[in-house]
């Protein structure tokens, strides 16, 4: 229950395993906390939650609804993209969508927060609307236009996903009628708030042609640091898991004379002579005074944060919004992608090590990253996040 006379927002973080998603609602937390809100963070009961280093903006963490995870999903599931991830979380059956929606609105009952606050939790959307204001944070990938969960992919829909899309939707809305709550118009709208902001860069988008006013840019405030020269023999590595690929690449780059500092979350990594293996992930400021180039997985935070210091990067990503943010790296020249079919060819070694090594490609980057921060700078997520808070509070009664 509240324990506290001041305003309270709960936020929800349901899909997704990564720091970025926590990253970004503690980043948001700040704000609120600034202007005297008290902060609840609610996650799921069987995720593991690795406090971010640095400041906490959470008053306190409380348990979020279960769901259903289909580790093995049938043919008809496997169509890639949102419509897939969903239907694995147990949106294509009415009865689940129904109980952790309930549960979610037993939650907000007891708390009564002014705003929810949400990246990527659907469940807790559904059990928001038009009960209490909801604000969707997150990638420009988990957060779609309301034309539908595949708007960024309407050249190469996977077979199947709009049939699938159909069936959720008949879910979504037998389950909301069933809890007496408003039906949807698009299975999207579960992935969309009242607000809905990207925290991200328009480059890094695989959304087109959306409104320039749900950018807020990264909720990250970027201290100024001096970058090394680019030959400066430094590799900093992070990976969720290692596979033959990563092995491969990682000893051929200290074959070839780099030093390599490696934090992986969950694999396994054997010694190897000039790698050294890290107990805890790097901050960006202290990758950006050592790193002459990162490798790593493609995720949005780590991806943006090299893009704002001019750092090369070497991709390796494993699944699909990390492929997307991977290739619009490549495509801006900001990042190479690797593979065994690469690193096989002597050839692709060659241009790997000599793309790190060009004088003109650490320029390009540095001068890309400078428009970046710029960019940044003016989009003042801070005041953006800050500014909606204070416009809703403000027509509250007293």
């Amino acid at each position: 229950m509240r324990t506290s006379s001041r305003p309270t927002i709960l936020f929800a973080s349901e899909l997704g395993g990564g720091r970025g998603h926590i990253a970004r609602l503690n980043a948001v937390a700040m704000v609120a906390k600034r202007l005297g809100l008290v902060t609840r963070l609610a996650v799921r009961p069987d995720r593991e939650l690795h406090r971010l280093t640095g400041n906490w903006h959470f008053d306190d963490v409380i348990a979020a609804p279960r769901f259903p995870r289909l580790r093995n999903p049938p043919p008809a599931l496997q169509v890639g993209g949102l419509a897939a991830v969903l239907a694995k979380v147990g949106f294509i059956d009415h009865k689940i969508i129904s109980s952790v929606v309930a549960e979610w609105q037993t939650i907000i009952a007891a708390h009564r927060p002014q705003i929810v606050v949400g990246d990527f939790a659907p469940f807790a959307r559904l059990a928001s609307l038009r009960q209490v204001p909801f604000l969707m944070v997150g990638s420009g990938y988990t957060t779609p236009l309301q034309s539908g969960l595949h708007s960024f992919d309407m050249v190469n829909l996977p077979s199947g996903t709009a049939q699938l899309s159909a069936h959720m939707l008949t879910a979504i809305n037998k389950a909301q009628a069933k809890n007496q709550n408003p039906e949807l118009n698009s299975v999207a709208d579960a992935l969309r708030g009242d607000w809905t902001t990207v925290a991200s860069i328009p480059a890094l988008d695989p959304v087109p042609k959306r409104s320039t006013t749900e950018y807020a840019g990264p909720f990250v405030n970027y201290p100024t640091v001096q970058r090394p020269k680019h030959n400066c023999g430094q590799v900093y590595a992070y990976l969720h898991s290692v596979d033959e690929v990563d092995r491969q690449l990682l000893s051929i780059l200290v074959q070839n004379g780099l030093q390599v500092e490696l934090y992986v979350s969950n694999g396994d990594m054997k010694p190897l002579k000039g790698l050294t293996l890290l107990k805890q992930p790097l901050e960006l400021p202290r990758i950006a005074k050592m790193a002459q180039a990162v490798y790593h997985q493609g995720g949005l935070g780590l991806s943006t944060g090299c893009a704002v210091y001019g750092v090369p990067q070497i991709l390796t990503p494993k699944h699909a919004e990390a492929r997307m943010t991977s290739a619009q790296l490549v495509k801006l020249n900001l990042g190479r992608r690797v593979g065994l079919l690469t690193l096989d060819q002597r050839n692709g070694v060659m241009e790997l090590l000599a793309w790190l090594n060009d004088p003109a490609v650490n320029e390009q980057l540095t001068r890309d990253g400078c428009e970046l921060r710029n960019w940044i700078t003016a989009q003042n997520w801070e005041k953006y996040v800050g500014g909606i808070f204070e416009r809703y509070l403000s027509t509250l009664s007293p």
